[in-house]
């Protein structure tokens, strides 16, 4: 299984500067990482060199799963020093999470069972080897920009140098642990060559609830975990945690039946690293998912069935706490509104696999909502939402909670979008995971327009709204953004935060202009107890 690593949001750059920029990171030594942020010196001053570094640190962050974690140079309390932050996945953990199986020709022992390990796309070779030290994080950092550096020298500090007239080489890699590369475990060589179908995966999907072939027959998650026998004596530690990819490998392999199998996000487990904004991918030509989807919700209202029919009659992963999976689940919801749903979506939007909404509904009551649908091919097989009461006024500049422009801009770069994701989602975690409310002006378009039903328009009424809430006892705390996507000049993001002291899912949807976030509505919904949720998928 492989999963590609591709400077998407890169910007060809050519430096011209007269001099060479230096990262200078100090290691002690080259063990697991520890909590401690890592230090590393920019002495380059070309913005070129800057913006190459800023865009190559943010896309290895995002494709890991934010494993990997770079402050950003201009943020830093001083101007020629950062840290490059290791966010563990679990507490008391020290490693990137990979996919099932040994780390490609990389030995358990070397590695550890389920570690990140980059390889090379054009040569099949290890860079980077295992990313679970500093000075590999660094490495992998230097082989995306294609520039020098000086790893191979134990004792020297890690270093990452610009030439003169330096030209990014965006040397594409993958993040990969193969199910056997030189082990003879299965009686074959190489079970890649033999059964090929068996470690294909979608490129741009982190699988972070990936399971580890710690033996010829044996799966586990974690050592300590039970294990469940599929076949003979293959045994598949933690069925919860077994990904969709592993189990295909899995009854491939053995030819057990798939049913001993549960798809990643029907298990109802808390996710260690929580899916992250995946690339932002052209529309397949010749679909119209939007209209799908739009169609679907419709006909909550009107009762129609054949819009009914772009749900996976196999697989629909309900994430509403109230709702029920599969095809039946929708239809029972059908059943029981009777008729007596209003559904007027008002905006719909696009990104690969994931059209999100924003829609004006009387649903047992009147409410604001975003869903979110996930396809595979030309179904849906997952759904979220989240759903407020509508107020009964609008805010103090006179905005509703819906109003405004709907439809994104045309036409608009893919760079540009993912760059655009990449703002919000720092945004978010800068201000409001991190509390650094004093850093909202960095982010906002001055005359910024608020929608929020307790706040006015422009910087003064975001702070103003945000400080009277603290007053109140209902200040709102960030603490995960799950999942950030964008079409156009507009991003959503699904986050997970307090509201005093209840638990609640916070969906945001931002219009930006020239990268600052211009326009904000957003939709507020506490989180109830698991016991209370009707699946165990979660809310997230």
């Amino acid at each position: 299984m492989t999963f590609l690593l591709t400077i998407t949001c890169f910007m060809a750059l050519t430096v011209t500067s007269g001099r060479a920029g230096l990262i200078n990171a100090p290691d002690s030594g080259v063990g697991p990482w520890g909590s401690r942020n890592i230090r590393y010196k920019w002495l380059g001053k070309d913005v070129g060199e800057i913006a190459m570094l800023k865009d190559a640190m943010a896309q290895i962050s995002l494709d890991t799963g934010y494993c990997i974690n770079f402050t950003d140079i201009t943020a830093s309390s001083s101007p020629d020093r950062a840290y490059l932050q290791i966010k563990p996945v679990n507490p008391g953990t020290t490693m990137c999470y990979s996919r099932a199986g040994y780390a490609g020709n990389q030995s358990v022992a070397t590695c550890g069972p389920q570690t990140m390990v980059a390889f090379s796309s054009r040569t099949g070779n290890p860079i980077g080897a295992c990313l679970d030290s500093k000075r590999e994080a660094m490495r992998l950092l230097t082989r995306v920009l294609g520039v020098m550096d000086e790893f191979r020298k134990p004792s020297r500090n890690t270093v990452m140098t610009f030439p003169k007239g330096f030209q990014p080489g965006l040397e594409q890699l993958n993040l990969l642990s193969r199910y056997v590369e030189h082990y003879d475990i299965f009686g074959v060589e190489r079970v890649n060559e033999e059964y090929p179908d068996a470690v294909d995966a979608t490129p741009g999907v982190f699988d972070a609830l990936s399971v580890t072939m710690v033996s010829g027959t044996r799966y586990a998650a974690d050592p300590k975990k039970p294990v469940f026998t599929v076949a003979g004596n293959v045994k598949v530690g933690d069925l919860a945690r077994l990904s969709l990819l592993d189990c295909k490998t899995v009854t491939k392999l053995y030819g057990c039946s798939s049913a001993v199998c549960i798809d990643p996000y029907a298990g109802g487990i808390s996710m260690t690293v929580p899916p992250m904004p995946r690339p932002t991918n052209p529309v397949p030509a010749g679909t119209n998912k939007k209209l799908q989807v739009v169609n679907f919700l419709k006909a909550f209202e009107t009762g129609a069935q054949e819009p009914l029919s772009v749900i996976n009659p196999n697989k629909f992963i309900e994430h509403d706490p109230a709702g029920f999976d599969g095809l039946a689940g929708v239809k029972g919801l059908q059943k029981a509104l009777n008729g007596t749903a209003r559904v007027n979506t008002v905006r719909v939007f696009q990104d690969g696999d994931y059209v999100f909404t924003h829609t004006d509904y009387d649903f047992f009551g009147p409410k604001f909502a975003f869903d979110i649908l996930r396809f595979e091919g030309d179904h849906i097989v997952e759904h979220w939402d989240n759903l407020q009461t509508k107020p009964t006024q609008p805010n103090p500049s006179g905005h509703t909670m819906i109003d405004g422009p709907t439809q994104p801009e045309s036409n608009v770069p893919t760079s540009v979008v993912c760059s655009n994701k990449e703002a919000v989602r720092k945004f978010l975690e800068d201000v409001f995971v991190n509390g650094r409310i004093d850093r909202l002006e960095n982010y906002l378009d001055f005359s910024v327009v608020q929608h929020n039903p307790l706040m006015g328009d422009g910087l003064m009424g975001w702070l103003n709204g945000t400080r009277t809430a603290a007053k109140e006892g209902r200040s709102l705390k960030y603490t995960r953004v799950y999942l950030v996507l964008g079409d156009g000049n507009f991003v959503l993001t699904q986050s997970e935060g307090l509201q005093a002291v209840q638990p609640v899912a916070i969906y945001d949807l931002f219009r930006l202009k020239n990268g600052r976030i211009a326009e904000h509505w957003d939709v507020i919904q506490e989180i109830p107890p698991v016991e209370k949720f009707n699946h165990k998928n979660g809310k997230f």
